[in-house]
């Protein structure tokens, strides 16, 4: 069971240049641990009550001489930039006491965990192994490979964007929420490693293979040049994520601070929204809680290596006088593969990484197939599959059945997909072919619908944001049969959509069917 506690703040080990400018933190003392923490420096994250207006919040900010913004995506929560000089914790613990305040907290600070260490399909030891101790890719390859309609968010440093192995998966080029750009370009490298893990494109000749080779990747960059990231952004970050479809949501980073920003939003995108939250452990080699790993409505990854043991000092050595290794503890749900993984990097090139940043995209990418495979299935669902059908690990420190070391066990594709066959519709009622196409060149989608008895009938194509496109059939009356409509990528007025995601949603009687198709120009 996952307990809400907070620790030391895990740190980012990382051999890599630097290029761009850090995050301005400074040491925090939190009063719940008795120990300094890394903190936003100069502003605090304020959370209004409903109610209180605008107006309110300015007056109440300018009261203490701070500067009130409200976060992007976070709603009703601001951030605070205060006075030079000013002490964090006194405003905290001010803001805190005021009863239009639901809280207020620093700007925790969060990192990514690594320790860094086609035709290299062969180094890939975590999607088949000699040993058996793997995913089982190979074998789950054979039924799904990844559907273009599902996306997985790669929330951390950014990913190389112009990466060979990776820009044909690559969605958009989403978001920096450092830099407040819609570019979200990787100037760290980690980011790119743990979205090749998840989505290198396959089968294409050139260096590796993602898990889910044929899903889309949406870049969310939430994390500096160095790998650390502030809670406002991370928050952000995430339900930037879901709102933009995310199917999964990868966050291969942590610290140990329950903060209530990143809480609520987690709880909110659990409540509201069908998609999968996996994060990683942590590096400590201790039993410590990380966040967001230890928060229920994520699964929580730890890492193992090619003995399928859990990864510990051993594997990946000390950072001075601290053991790394994976974390473990209550919370834990699943275990992957972790040491030595070899995926891309920043311009172009590829490289062997360790951590539980490593193991987390493994899962991602799981959970991108199995969506794949069978999208009647709701998030809690795969979730629930992912644990019935892990492969025990009782070797090392852990023991037969669930363990706070590994969890539930390896996560294993093939088996997981092989549960899920009876749960298949014996036959599809809504289906759309060829649904990735140029309409530039003539090429259209072709929308299948089934009527099983006479009923009226409505096929519209919607972009992302719920806005109608285009209306292939509207109020029809038709018997039972099969039917096929045509979209020739146009909307009402005759001219090609941007390239994107679209909704394809046919109602059918009382019935509606939601599909997807991808236009790209």
């Amino acid at each position: 069971m996952k307990e809400k506690i907070t620790g030391l703040l895990i740190f980012l080990i990382l051999s890599c240049n630097v290029f761009a400018e850090k995050l301005k933190t400074e040491k925090y003392y939190e009063k719940k641990t008795g120990k300094y923490m890394d903190v936003a420096q100069g502003h605090i994250l304020v959370k209004f009550r409903d109610g209180v207006s605008r107006v309110k919040v300015s007056a109440l900010s300018a009261g203490r001489q701070c500067e009130a913004a409200e976060l992007p995506y976070i709603k009703k929560v601001y951030k605070l930039k205060v006075k030079e000089g000013s002490k964090l914790a006194d405003l905290v613990d001010y803001y805190d006491s005021l009863p239009e305040v639901e809280y207020a907290e620093p700007d925790y600070v969060r990192q990514a965990f690594l320790t860094p260490d086609d035709p290299h399909y062969d180094l890939q030891w975590g999607l088949n192994n000699a040993n058996g101790i793997d995913i089982d890719a190979p074998k789950a390859w054979d039924y799904e490979t990844g559907a273009n309609d599902i996306i997985i968010a790669i929330v951390d440093t950014g990913v190389d964007l112009d990466h060979p192995d990776l820009k044909e998966r690559i969605l958009t080029s989403g978001h920096d929420f450092i830099s407040g750009v819609d570019y979200a370009d990787d100037d760290n490298e980690h980011g790119t490693h743990v979205a090749g893990i998840a989505c290198a494109a396959g089968n294409n000749g050139i260096g590796i293979a993602g898990v889910a080779w044929n899903c889309f990747i949406l870049p969310v960059k939430v994390l500096d040049s160095s790998g650390s990231g502030y809670d406002s952004n991370i928050a952000a970050g995430i339900r930037y994520a879901a709102e933009n479809y995310a199917k999964v949501i990868n966050l291969s980073l942590g610290g140990s601070v329950n903060g209530e920003t990143l809480r609520n939003t987690i709880i909110d995108i659990n409540a509201n929204y069908d998609c999968i939250m996996c994060a990683s452990s942590g590096n400590e080699d201790k039993e410590t809680i990380s966040y967001p790993a230890g928060y229920p409505e994520v699964i929580a990854v730890g890492a193992i290596n090619e003995l399928g043991e859990r990864c510990d000092v051993d594997d990946w050595g000390m950072s001075g006088p601290v053991k790394l290794g994976s974390s473990y503890g209550t919370y834990i749900d699943l275990v992957a593969p972790g040491d030595k993984i070899y995926s891309c990097y920043n311009d172009g090139s590829y490289k062997e990484m360790s951590g539980t940043s490593m193991a987390c995209p493994f899962v991602s990418g799981v959970c991108g197939l199995l969506f794949s495979w069978n999208g009647n299935k709701t998030a809690d669902e795969i979730k629930e599959i992912l644990a019935q059908t892990a492969v025990d690990v009782s070797t090392g420190t852990a023991t037969d059945g669930w363990d706070i070391y590994t969890g539930s066990g390896t996560v294993n594709v093939f088996a997981a997909i092989s549960s899920m066959q009876e749960g298949l519709p014996a036959e599809n009622k809504l289906v759309v072919g060829n649904n990735k196409f140029d309409p530039t060149t003539g090429d259209k989608a072709y929308v299948y619908v089934e009527v099983p008895e006479t009923a009226s009938v409505t096929v519209k194509v919607y972009s992302m944001l719920g806005e109608e496109v285009a209306a292939l059939v509207e109020n029809v009356q038709y018997p039972p049969g099969e039917y096929s409509f045509e979209w020739d990528g146009k909307n009402e007025l005759y001219r090609y959509v941007s390239s994107g995601l679209y909704f394809v949603k046919a109602k059918v009687g009382s019935e509606t069917l939601v599909s997807r198709v991808l236009v790209l120009k």
